[in-house]
């Protein structure tokens, strides 16, 4: 009975590593296996056969690329300038959470990899992970800015937020008018190797807090962030490149993508030691 029980769990997780390694098909039929990794279900944004895959074992993108031992699964995303022809669909290929509308305090780790040529020669930026918010269309709404966004600028990398009050975002001949707006900058991508990445965000329109530890380094700001919407906010990462590019191609992978909380249920880590601890990274 027990060598039963043994066969039946090997072969369960030889099936699971088969559909993990297996590519994203184009407009992304099935979601990915993120719940096992920390994160909610994922959805998938990506026009195009090559633009998502997902691996369960860590992937050689390129050169330092495998000698950072990890753990849960990789994501690789390619974007390409000649699919551009100005809808939104063709500005990007990323993975979304489904909108939270409970959320209001939330931890969030990742690491990314990117190469050199695929960015720093840009002139425009890249937006590589964001925080969305579901725009209240009943009420006359428009899609706007992220609420916040990881920026790639050339060699660059910062973190642009935003928060709104008004039930419904106002906007003028110049765009969307918003309470609050900001950025911190973050300093320099590293370029070749992984990025660790560690974020703590505390939602309010005018009394928010935002603490980040890039590749160690911290970095916060206390001001105004989130949009007031009924259906919330969503989480996405991997490429949106919303005002063309300079390059044929970009790409960049990203692994260890966990979340505290997933659910309204899920308690919020007392300390910065316990959100660190439960996330899996180490503190520095």
């Amino acid at each position: 009975m027990n060598s039963w029980h043994e066969n039946l769990t090997v072969v369960r997780a030889i099936i699971l590593l088969f559909v993990a390694m297996a590519p994203l098909s184009a407009g992304c039929a099935r979601a990915s296996q993120a719940p096992a990794d920390g994160i909610p279900e994922l959805q998938c944004e990506a026009p195009f056969s090559y633009s998502i895959k997902t691996t369960a074992l860590l992937r050689a993108a390129g050169s330092g690329n495998s000698s950072d031992a990890g753990s849960g699964t990789t994501y690789d995303f390619d974007w390409r300038m000649a699919d551009w022809d100005g809808t939104r669909a063709t500005k990007g290929t990323e993975l979304r959470t489904k909108p939270m509308p409970w959320l209001k305090e939330q931890w969030l780790s990742f690491k990314f990899f990117a190469e050199e040529k695929y960015f720093a020669g840009d002139s425009r930026f890249s937006i590589i992970l964001q925080y969305h918010s579901m725009p209240d269309i009943d009420l006359g709404e428009e899609w706007r800015n992220p609420v916040s966004s990881f920026v790639i600028r050339g060699r660059n990398i910062q973190y642009d937020y935003r928060s709104s009050s008004e039930q419904v975002t106002p906007k003028n001949a110049s765009g969307f008018i918003y309470t609050n707006k900001g950025t911190l900058h973050l300093g320099a991508v590293r370029f070749g190797q992984w990025n660790q990445v560690v974020i703590h965000q505390t939602f309010d329109y005018y009394k928010g807090h935002i603490k980040i530890w890039m590749n160690g380094k911290a970095f916060e700001q206390t001001g105004g962030i989130g949009f007031n919407d009924k259906r919330g906010m969503f989480v996405k990462f991997g490429l949106y490149c919303p005002e063309r590019s300079d390059l044929a191609e970009k790409r960049i992978s990203f692994r260890d993508v966990r979340m505290i909380p997933t659910r309204p249920s899920d308690p919020i880590p007392g300390t910065e030691e316990d959100a660190f601890r439960q996330l899996g990274v180490t503190k520095r």
